[in-house]
């Protein structure tokens, strides 16, 4: 059955800490910027709201002034975000460096619920080596998976877009989206993590030329910020699966017959595969496949490979 969430990117171009006015705390001046950049998308009503990496910390500011203000201000970032969460009923992704009960300092990415609680926290797992020494920041042992209402979210952070361990896990996690908050822009190697992990992928870069992209799951882009906008809102359907068209033509077209509008196939050419998507109110996309018996990508490929391995053994 259709599942519809409606994601909203909000890219910043992170003010100097020398512009705060002298009556506000830097973390009341940050959360000031934030709240303005999130009021542009608000009137879209998103059900999920992404920030960029470290989106409360100033630019400007010496590694001992920024190790000063994430001990200062603590879990407020989270406390004011929460206040937006639950007000307009949506989760919020922020980037936020945090001191853990353990003592040990991450570059993280927080989720809050639509009651402004927070549900978690992941903890980049590749940080750059002169993180530790320059920030204090250590890695995180894993990739965190986010049980959202309206389905399962994942998070990568910057430099870990470099790696394909990410990819495997979050693959294998079955996410529906992953959210990528960041302050390196990623170019292809964000439509490479999309296809990868069969999700959709929701970029929010600060940074000289900030970005918002959103990704489908195949890798191509969805929507865009331009010259003129730092944010991206999409409403994407997460009812859908990766289908190969080899030996599926035929089965495609019974469904659209059968159904109509009910089932849609977007296929972006040149790559063999299309993403099919159920937008009715009786039936997943699950349940089409099956009824069509129409052969997901994985399954298409695991099934070369095992021709592959017969084909060598019986050589």
């Amino acid at each position: 059955m259709a599942r519809f969430v409606k994601v909203a990117s909000v890219a910043m171009n992170i003010p100097e800490y020398r512009d705060k006015p002298e009556n506000k705390s830097l973390s009341e001046y940050m959360f000031d910027v934030i709240k303005a950049e999130i009021d542009r998308v608000l009137p879209d009503k998103p059900d999920l709201i992404v920030l960029p990496e470290m989106a409360d910390t100033p630019a400007g500011m010496t590694l001992e002034e920024k190790r000063k203000f994430w001990k200062a201000r603590g879990n407020r970032t989270e406390e004011d975000l929460g206040k937006i969460a639950k007000e307009n009923n949506c989760y919020i992704a922020a980037g936020v460096v945090r001191i853990a009960e353990n003592g040990k300092q991450y570059n993280s990415c927080v989720m809050i619920d639509r009651q402004g609680k927070v549900m978690g926290y992941y903890d980049k797992n590749f940080i750059v080596p002169s993180e530790t020494p320059g920030y204090g920041n250590v890695s995180g042992e894993d990739i965190t998976v986010f049980e959202c209402d309206f389905g399962r979210v994942g998070a990568v952070i910057c430099f870990d877009l470099n790696f394909e361990e990410l990819r495997h896990k979050y693959k294998e996690a079955n996410c529906n989206l992953i959210v990528f908050s960041s302050h390196f822009d990623g170019g292809i190697l964000r439509n490479i993590f999309a296809h990868e992990t069969s999700a959709y992928f929701v970029t929010c870069y600060a940074g000289r030329y900030a970005d918002a992209d959103i990704i489908d799951p195949l890798g191509y882009p969805v929507t865009t910020t331009s010259n003129y906008r730092l944010n991206s809102v999409a409403t994407l359907n997460l009812d859908y699966k990766i289908c190969h068209l080899d030996g599926n033509g035929e089965k495609f077209a019974a469904a659209k017959k059968k159904y109509g509008a009910e089932v849609m196939i977007q296929d972006h050419g040149f790559i063999g595969t299309v993403i099919l998507q159920s937008e009715s109110p009786d039936r997943t996309a699950e349940d089409i496949v099956k009824e069509f018996d129409i052969q997901l990508r994985d399954d298409y490929y695991a099934y070369t490979r095992a021709h592959r391995e017969k084909c060598l053994c019986d050589s």
